[in-house]
């Protein structure tokens, strides 16, 4: 194999694909050297191509050992690939541990088993394995040296399986912050909010709460709220903080007189009366209580380098990655002074991460099994903060999306720019580790959304040529389950994968036996003939959940609202409508069915409550591990939070509930059948 050829097979760019049916669908070859330039390939010069094969194919030969290598915690080892001349050296090896000595120890490479080789211009390269005393899992700095030459290296040892909370049934909530409709909020919810929340759920034994992410978005455009497009992962959304419980709001004189005012009083009440969220307004009212308080904490903290103000300062230069947001923040903000201060944007960025963190220890407090489940996404946005500094690892000509389907006729493009795995190699995975430990310091779980994205994406081609045509490329999977496996037990993270849609069936060997939750809903739950699976064929180690935010409410799946609403929004054609409401009524018919078949019958026109606690009832009793409610359909909602492929048709990311914590939590009958049944 040469030239273009070897080097699409180098970088993992898909030739053929299984689609939704389990047809194989190649890939033209335009569009697989397509990807190849977005890359940054250019596919007609021959020498920067062969030089291209030779940095990922021969190179790697040529060094003794790997900057970066994975070994595992039940049999520790490590390898070093070796040229003809050095099969005879005597090698000695050393491990540390954060700069601490833990092993050493001298082998013949002559004995060292081989474990493959390469051939390079007249000469046999050998690969060989040096098996070690066994290393508990973590991150190990290696060193080798072969006649007074050392090398250098890190050496990954992984967990078999993530870390595990419990390993009986329970049930949790989840939820869209945001959405949350509280006295004391300011127009969306907050993480005082979150704390009521918890207070309920606990109360009725729930054991976690899973949250939409809460990655930082763009402070001078808040209507761009989708919390799956981020600015940043690595940083919070501020906007989440609640002012009033904060101290230095609590000493502020002026934030306090803001909000007392008749103009701030009466703006928020009409905001707050509105069933979708102007992020605008919200956003404006917030930050001027947020200057006040940062105000506050400079005169009365920072000017006295008060204990407080030291934490501060320590919080700061053990989160670098908040100096890169804050001057990408300056850029974006020019016309906005205090978003130009980076000692503001670290402040608000503090003041979240203690809120947060308050609320999983609460989480503990109350005895939940878990706690928060936050929710990683699968990516960030392309003018964002997390690509501004990482624009080496960001491919820009290309983004993440999903081929043709059933639902998607024509593909979907999410405008995600993706991680090129050959940068992501060469970085030694840095931006992968950085992000996960970002994400697991304050909650029991992740839920890891679209974890498909650690074996293979869908990238869409940009270039108009291509009318955003993609295919897969595909990702170190052992390498970065590894990261994964053991970052979940240095964190003490349980894992949550979503796994809907086109899995292989690679990746979803690799969560079983890593232990991963796999992720199900109930509407997809079907088998060939479209009979919903009885309840002794749903996956045991998963999370079920009747709806997510990307489908109907139950209230409005089985009202069939949805279905109106997307022929109001010209979604659908009045003929496909037709179809689907035809659809949809055998699928009620299906559902029903499968009730009966657990002992709990319902006739056609049961209101919707009434069959959706059947529903649970069901599922409750079943072996499935969690089994996640969702707040909307406790809050008699038919009203989508998002629909996808859509963006300015329908307001996404921006309903309110229709009900307060204490209407949604004072039916006590449905949380006891709950308990008894996951008992």
């Amino acid at each position: 194999m040469k030239g273009l050829q070897q080097q699409l097979f180098l970088r993992g760019i898909g030739l053929n694909y299984l689609d939704y049916r389990g047809c194989n669908q190649p890939v033209p070859e335009q569009v697989r050297l397509g990807v190849l330039q977005a890359c940054g390939i250019d596919i007609e010069n021959h020498q920067s191509i062969e030089q291209a094969n030779y940095q990922l194919d021969v190179q790697p030969w040529l060094q003794p050992l790997a900057s970066c290598q994975f070994s595992t915690e039940k049999c520790s080892s490590f390898k070093v690939k070796l040229a003809p001349a050095q099969l005879e050296l005597q090698l000695h090896w050393k491990i540390h541990s954060e700069d601490k000595f833990l092993l050493t120890g001298s082998e013949p490479v002559s004995k060292l088993v081989e474990t493959g080789n390469y051939h390079y211009q007249q000469q046999r390269y050998s690969e060989r394995e040096l098996f070690l005393p066994k290393l508990k899992f973590g991150y190990y700095q290696l060193s080798v040296t072969l006649q007074r030459q050392t090398y250098t290296g890190e050496l990954i040892v992984s967990p078999e399986i993530t870390y595990s909370a419990t390993e009986d049934k329970c049930w949790g909530l989840s939820v869209q912050l945001y959405s949350l409709k509280t006295a004391e909020n300011l127009g969306i919810g907050d993480f005082n909010d979150l704390h009521q929340l918890l207070e309920n759920c606990a109360a009725q034994g729930a054991e976690y709460v899973l949250l939409n992410p809460l990655h930082a978005l763009f402070d001078h455009q808040p209507e761009r709220a989708s919390p799956y497009s981020p600015s940043d992962r690595n940083c919070l959304n501020p906007y989440y903080i609640h002012p009033y419980t904060c101290i230095d709001y609590q000493r502020s004189a002026s934030a306090k007189k803001l909000v007392a005012s008749e103009f701030f009083r009466n703006t928020l009440a009409t905001e707050k009366s509105r069933a979708y969220i102007g992020y605008s307004q919200v956003y404006e009212l917030k930050l001027k209580i947020f200057i006040h308080m940062y105000e506050e904490f400079k005169s009365t903290e920072l000017t006295v380098n008060s204990d407080r103000a030291q934490r501060f300062l320590h919080f700061c230069k053990s989160h670098p990655q908040l100096d890169e947001y804050s001057l990408w923040l300056q850029t974006a903000t020019a016309q906005h002074s205090y978003l130009q201060d980076s000692c503001f944007v670290s402040y608000l960025q503090w003041i979240a991460q203690q809120q947060l963190a308050d609320c999983q220890s609460q989480c503990i407090k109350l005895g939940m099994k878990i706690g928060l489940v936050l929710d990683l996404a699968v990516g960030c946005a392309a003018d964002g903060s997390e690509q501004s500094y990482n624009q080496s690892l960001f491919v820009q000509q290309a983004s993440i999306g999903a081929p043709a389907d059933n639902w998607a006729k024509s593909g979907q493009n999410w405008g995600l720019p993706p991680i090129d795995p050959i940068q992501l190699k060469a970085q030694n995975y840095r931006h992968f580790r950085q992000l996960l430990r970002s994400n697991m310091q304050h909650c029991g779980a992740l839920r890891f959304d679209h974890i498909m994205s650690l074996s293979r994406l869908w990238w869409c081609l940009l270039n108009e040529q291509y009318q955003q045509q993609g295919c897969y490329m595909h990702y170190p999977l052992e390498q970065l389950m590894a990261i994964l496996t053991l970052e979940s037990q240095l964190n003490q993270c349980v894992i949550i994968g979503e796994d809907l849609g086109n899995v292989t069936a690679q990746l979803s060997a690799a969560m079983h036996q890593a232990r991963i939750y796999s992720s199900k809903l109930l509407y997809f739950c079907r088998d060939q003939q479209g009979r919903f699976l009885d309840t002794d064929q749903l996956e045991k180690h998963s999370c079920m959940m009747i709806a997510n935010h990307d489908v109907a409410t139950f209230k409005a799946w089985w009202q069939v609202d949805d279905l109106q609403l997307n022929e109001d929004l010209a979604l659908t054609k009045s003929v496909t409508l037709l179809s689907a409401q035809a659809d949809r009524h055998q699928e009620k018919k299906q559902l029903l069915s499968w009730l009966q078949r657990h002992q709990q019958p319902r006739q056609m026109h049961s209101p919707y409550f009434s069959v959706y606690s059947a529903i649970v009832t069901v599922l409750a009793h079943c072996e499935v591990q969690l089994l996640t409610i969702a707040l909307d359909d406790l809050d008699d909602n038919n009203l989508p939070v998002n629909i996808p492929g859509t963006d300015q048709q329908y307001p996404n990311w921006r309903r309110r509930y229709n009900k307060s914590l204490s209407e949604i939590f004072n039916d006590n009958n449905f949380f006891t059948t709950i308990n008894d049944a996951r008992s």
